[in-house]
């Protein structure tokens, strides 16, 4: 049975979306509507990515990374995974503000994720991987 785990929305990415909701206002506001549109279009991608990013691992040994459905879908052989890094970045006493994993595969290529229960996420896949 594929293990689906849902992406963590990050501080970041609302802050994106505040910052393009005031810009959106602004430029509806003083009637640029050229600019108003692409904004609007940025939400749309971004908010379709904050919803539907999701980290699926497979019954057949894979992990999918699917980011919505304006960007393709990745994926890795589990095989294929040399190391799995937890990185803590802009830490502020014991509490960091960017946290992610990083993936790094055999042939060179870092894919980073952030699932919601990091923990349970990392337990799931080296499971698969040993066994």
């Amino acid at each position: 049975m594929d293990r689906i785990f849902h992406a963590r929305t990050a501080w970041y990415q609302y802050l994106l979306l505040i910052l393009l909701t005031v810009n959106t206002v602004y430029f509806l506001w003083i009637r640029s509507i050229g600019i108003a549109v692409v904004l609007v279009l940025l939400l749309v991608v971004l908010i379709e990515q904050i919803i539907h990013t999701t980290h699926t691992l497979t019954t057949e040994g894979r992990l999918k990374v699917h980011y919505g459905r304006f960007r393709r879908e990745k994926e890795v052989a589990l095989s294929q995974i040399r190391r799995i890094t937890p990185v803590r970045k802009l830490t502020v006493g014991s509490y960091s503000l960017v946290r992610y994993l990083l993936v790094e595969c055999k042939d060179g290529s870092p894919l980073s994720l952030i699932p919601r229960n990091e923990e349970e996420f990392l337990k799931c896949i080296y499971k698969q991987i040993n066994t």
